[in-house]
């Protein structure tokens, strides 16, 4: 599936990026996951804009280093990091490759 294009000077907010990346098929199967459990796509993608603020944040406070951030939860929460360690790997506009991401069931 080709996403569409950005519109000329317009940056997508974290939460448009989570929406588009959330389309990709292994992505997709994540969603079905975490959603299977009784949670609705947008609170799943709404978490997830979050958590890659947060990292990207933690990211900047590494000077940068993205490898010295590791991903982690259990249960619902792995999933859910897993989610987001895919989606910052896959975001075209601004990669990220985490030091590692732990899931737990």
């Amino acid at each position: 599936r080709t996403k569409p294009a950005p519109k000329p000077g317009v940056q997508p907010s974290e939460a448009q990026r989570a929406r588009e990346l959330a389309r990709f098929t292994p992505l997709a199967e994540l969603f079905a996951l975490i959603s299977a459990r009784g949670e609705d796509r947008q609170s799943i993608v709404e978490a997830a804009s979050h958590i890659r603020q947060v990292v990207h944040e933690q990211i900047a406070l590494m000077k940068g280093d993205s490898s010295r951030v590791i991903l982690g939860g259990f249960q619902r929460g792995g999933s859910l990091a897993m989610l987001v360690t895919l989606m910052l790997a896959l975001d075209e506009q601004r990669p990220v490759q985490l030091g590692g991401t732990a899931c737990i069931n």
